[in-house]
Protein backbone atom coordinates (compact mmCIF):
# COMPACT_ATOMS: atom_id res chain seq x y z
CA UNK A 1 0.00 0.00 0.00
CA UNK A 2 1.19 3.29 -0.99
CA UNK A 3 1.01 5.99 1.47
CA UNK A 4 -0.10 9.14 -0.19
CA UNK A 5 -0.11 12.22 1.78
CA UNK A 6 -2.48 14.86 0.71
CA UNK A 7 -0.70 18.08 0.20
CA UNK A 8 -2.03 20.86 2.32
CA UNK A 9 -2.22 24.11 0.48
CA UNK A 10 -2.62 27.28 2.34
CA UNK A 11 -3.22 30.65 0.85
CA UNK A 12 -0.96 33.21 2.22
CA UNK A 13 -1.75 36.86 1.79
CA UNK A 14 1.04 39.24 1.89
CA UNK A 15 0.27 41.73 4.68
CA UNK A 16 1.35 44.57 2.43
CA UNK A 17 -1.60 43.82 0.09
CA UNK A 18 -4.04 44.13 2.96
CA UNK A 19 -2.86 47.64 3.46
CA UNK A 20 -3.84 48.42 -0.16
CA UNK A 21 -6.95 46.26 -0.66
CA UNK A 22 -8.84 47.26 2.47
CA UNK A 23 -8.73 51.04 1.76
CA UNK A 24 -9.73 50.38 -1.88
CA UNK A 25 -12.75 48.32 -0.76
CA UNK A 26 -13.78 51.00 1.75
CA UNK A 27 -13.35 53.72 -0.89
CA UNK A 28 -15.46 51.72 -3.34
CA UNK A 29 -18.24 51.29 -0.76
CA UNK A 30 -18.16 55.02 0.02
CA UNK A 31 -18.31 55.82 -3.70
CA UNK A 32 -21.36 53.55 -4.17
CA UNK A 33 -23.04 55.21 -1.18
CA UNK A 34 -22.50 58.72 -2.55
CA UNK A 35 -23.63 57.80 -6.06
CA UNK A 36 -26.64 55.90 -4.70
CA UNK A 37 -27.68 58.81 -2.51
CA UNK A 38 -27.44 61.33 -5.35
CA UNK A 39 -29.41 59.29 -7.89
CA UNK A 40 -32.02 57.82 -5.56
CA UNK A 41 -35.32 59.64 -6.11
CA UNK A 42 -36.58 61.39 -3.02
CA UNK A 43 -39.95 62.77 -2.06
CA UNK A 44 -40.86 65.54 0.33
CA UNK A 45 -43.05 63.95 2.98
CA UNK A 46 -43.74 67.15 4.91
CA UNK A 47 -41.05 66.48 7.49
CA UNK A 48 -38.18 66.66 5.05
CA UNK A 49 -36.98 64.61 2.15
CA UNK A 50 -37.29 60.87 2.34
CA UNK A 51 -36.46 58.02 0.00
CA UNK A 52 -39.28 57.40 -2.42
CA UNK A 53 -41.54 54.46 -1.63
CA UNK A 54 -42.75 52.02 -4.28
CA UNK A 55 -46.14 53.74 -4.34
CA UNK A 56 -44.50 57.14 -4.80
CA UNK A 57 -42.44 55.69 -7.65
CA UNK A 58 -45.57 54.32 -9.35
CA UNK A 59 -47.35 57.67 -8.94
CA UNK A 60 -44.38 59.46 -10.50
CA UNK A 61 -44.41 57.07 -13.47
CA UNK A 62 -48.19 57.48 -13.96
CA UNK A 63 -47.88 61.28 -13.83
CA UNK A 64 -45.14 61.16 -16.45
CA UNK A 65 -47.30 58.96 -18.70
CA UNK A 66 -50.27 61.29 -18.13
CA UNK A 67 -48.27 64.38 -19.11
CA UNK A 68 -46.92 62.69 -22.25
CA UNK A 69 -50.35 61.44 -23.32
CA UNK A 70 -51.97 64.80 -22.52
CA UNK A 71 -49.46 66.56 -24.76
CA UNK A 72 -50.15 63.94 -27.43
CA UNK A 73 -53.93 64.35 -27.27
CA UNK A 74 -53.53 68.15 -27.43
CA UNK A 75 -51.46 67.74 -30.59
CA UNK A 76 -54.24 65.60 -32.09
CA UNK A 77 -56.79 68.30 -31.21
CA UNK A 78 -54.60 70.89 -32.96
CA UNK A 79 -54.45 68.64 -36.01
CA UNK A 80 -58.25 68.33 -36.11
CA UNK A 81 -58.61 72.07 -35.59
CA UNK A 82 -56.40 72.77 -38.59
CA UNK A 83 -58.48 70.33 -40.66
CA UNK A 84 -61.72 72.15 -39.83
CA UNK A 85 -60.34 75.58 -40.62
CA UNK A 86 -58.73 74.53 -43.91
CA UNK A 87 -60.41 74.21 -47.26
CA UNK A 88 -62.43 70.97 -47.19
CA UNK A 89 -60.55 68.11 -48.82
CA UNK A 90 -62.43 64.84 -48.18
CA UNK A 91 -59.49 62.56 -49.00
CA UNK A 92 -57.08 64.45 -46.77
CA UNK A 93 -59.64 64.61 -43.95
CA UNK A 94 -60.19 60.86 -44.19
CA UNK A 95 -56.46 60.19 -43.89
CA UNK A 96 -56.00 62.66 -41.06
CA UNK A 97 -58.96 61.32 -39.08
CA UNK A 98 -57.77 57.74 -39.58
CA UNK A 99 -54.35 58.70 -38.18
CA UNK A 100 -55.92 60.58 -35.27
CA UNK A 101 -58.09 57.57 -34.39
CA UNK A 102 -55.03 55.30 -34.46
CA UNK A 103 -53.09 57.70 -32.25
CA UNK A 104 -56.00 58.02 -29.83
CA UNK A 105 -56.18 54.25 -29.47
CA UNK A 106 -52.66 54.34 -27.99
CA UNK A 107 -53.72 56.55 -25.06
CA UNK A 108 -53.94 54.36 -21.96
CA UNK A 109 -54.06 56.83 -19.05
CA UNK A 110 -57.28 56.35 -17.10
CA UNK A 111 -57.38 60.06 -16.24
CA UNK A 112 -57.80 60.84 -19.95
CA UNK A 113 -60.71 58.48 -20.66
CA UNK A 114 -63.26 61.30 -21.02
CA UNK A 115 -60.96 63.39 -23.22
CA UNK A 116 -60.08 60.35 -25.33
CA UNK A 117 -63.75 59.45 -25.85
CA UNK A 118 -64.80 62.99 -26.73
CA UNK A 119 -61.84 63.31 -29.13
CA UNK A 120 -62.84 60.03 -30.75
CA UNK A 121 -66.43 61.28 -31.13
CA UNK A 122 -65.24 64.63 -32.52
CA UNK A 123 -62.98 62.83 -34.99
CA UNK A 124 -65.93 60.79 -36.21
CA UNK A 125 -68.10 63.91 -36.58
CA UNK A 126 -65.32 65.62 -38.55
CA UNK A 127 -65.08 62.55 -40.74
CA UNK A 128 -68.87 62.75 -41.19
CA UNK A 129 -68.51 66.41 -42.17
CA UNK A 130 -66.02 65.43 -44.86
CA UNK A 131 -68.52 62.91 -46.22
CA UNK A 132 -71.46 65.32 -46.03
CA UNK A 133 -73.34 63.67 -43.16
CA UNK A 134 -72.61 66.45 -40.67
CA UNK A 135 -72.27 70.21 -40.92
CA UNK A 136 -69.12 72.19 -40.27
CA UNK A 137 -70.81 73.74 -37.23
CA UNK A 138 -71.50 70.28 -35.79
CA UNK A 139 -67.85 69.37 -36.36
CA UNK A 140 -66.68 72.56 -34.64
CA UNK A 141 -69.02 71.99 -31.71
CA UNK A 142 -67.81 68.41 -31.30
CA UNK A 143 -64.19 69.56 -31.38
CA UNK A 144 -64.94 72.37 -28.92
CA UNK A 145 -66.48 69.80 -26.58
CA UNK A 146 -63.42 67.60 -26.93
CA UNK A 147 -61.09 70.52 -26.21
CA UNK A 148 -63.18 71.32 -23.14
CA UNK A 149 -62.77 67.71 -21.95
CA UNK A 150 -59.01 67.93 -22.51
CA UNK A 151 -58.88 71.10 -20.42
CA UNK A 152 -61.00 69.43 -17.75
CA UNK A 153 -58.64 66.45 -17.65
CA UNK A 154 -55.73 68.86 -17.31
CA UNK A 155 -57.47 70.92 -14.60
CA UNK A 156 -59.91 68.69 -12.70
CA UNK A 157 -61.46 71.70 -10.93
CA UNK A 158 -63.33 72.77 -14.07
CA UNK A 159 -67.08 72.07 -13.80
CA UNK A 160 -68.49 69.09 -15.65
CA UNK A 161 -70.50 71.18 -18.05
CA UNK A 162 -69.55 74.39 -19.71
CA UNK A 163 -71.04 77.16 -17.66
CA UNK A 164 -73.83 78.90 -19.45
CA UNK A 165 -73.76 82.60 -18.77
CA UNK A 166 -76.85 83.64 -16.95
CA UNK A 167 -78.34 86.86 -18.11
CA UNK A 168 -80.30 88.64 -15.48
CA UNK A 169 -83.18 90.38 -17.10
CA UNK A 170 -83.33 94.09 -16.70
CA UNK A 171 -86.45 94.89 -14.79
CA UNK A 172 -88.85 96.67 -17.01
CA UNK A 173 -89.92 99.97 -15.74
CA UNK A 174 -93.59 100.47 -15.49
CA UNK A 175 -94.50 103.66 -17.15
CA UNK A 176 -95.47 106.39 -14.86
CA UNK A 177 -99.08 107.27 -15.01
CA UNK A 178 -99.49 109.98 -17.50
CA UNK A 179 -101.13 113.11 -16.46
CA UNK A 180 -102.71 115.27 -18.92
CA UNK A 181 -102.31 118.82 -18.13
CA UNK A 182 -105.11 120.87 -19.39
CA UNK A 183 -104.65 124.54 -19.37
CA UNK A 184 -107.03 126.35 -17.18
CA UNK A 185 -109.24 128.77 -18.93
CA UNK A 186 -108.08 132.27 -18.49
CA UNK A 187 -110.39 134.52 -16.62
CA UNK A 188 -111.33 137.80 -18.05
CA UNK A 189 -111.23 140.67 -15.72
Amino acid sequence: MLNHEEPTHTIEIDPRWVNYILPCILLLIALFAVVGFTITPQVNNGKGKDVMSWQDWEIMKKRSIFRDELAHIKAQADTLSSVITAVPDPVKIQLVTDNVLIELSNIQSSALIGAKQSMTDATRVIRGWSMGTASRDEARQALDGAIFEIRRAENPGIPTQTPVPTITPIPTQTPLPTQTITPEPTKKK
